[in-house]
């Protein structure tokens, strides 16, 4: 909706100011998923757990979301480990002054970006401690990874 709160369908565009509610609603959300006995710190806030943003797409891709949204289609093989077979945005929006955001489309494996009209998910971010390995699983939605 125009003030950024998540509803059950999407069809009126997010104004400006509604962005960044919308995105920090996500983030929000995304703590939902933490555990405070894997997590870094032993916490879940916003510190530990997020939507994916830049900084995350940059380091798991080596681009930046602005770069990717620039990219032609075809390009996308690189990209293979931020999908997860749906579309979601990134909490990262376009600008401070657009009604745009970044989101992953999945049908067509790019990096997008859109007013904030078109139903999506979230892709969360955790920080874990160091000591946490991963014993199990694939990443993906029917084999998500088992940790311990």
């Amino acid at each position: 909706s125009k003030d950024g709160t998540a509803g059950t369908s999407c069809n009126d565009y997010e104004t400006t100011n509604g962005v960044p509610l919308h995105l920090a609603n996500l983030n929000a959300k995304a703590l939902m998923y933490c555990n405070s006995t894997y997590s870094y710190n032993n916490v879940c806030n916003s510190s530990s757990s997020w939507n994916m943003n830049t900084d995350d797409f940059q380091a798991i891709t080596g681009d930046t979301l602005s770069t990717a949204n620039n990219r032609t289609n075809g390009y996308y093989d690189r990209y293979s480990l931020i999908s997860n077979g749906g579309y979601y945005w990134f909490a990262t929006p376009y600008s401070s002054s657009s009604a745009n955001a970044f989101y992953w489309n999945a049908a067509r494996r790019y990096v997008g970006s859109i007013t904030l009209n078109l139903p999506g998910g979230l892709r969360p971010v955790l920080r874990l401690r160091s000591s946490v390995v991963v014993v199990g699983g694939r990443g993906t939605y029917k084999d998500p990874y088992v940790i311990q």
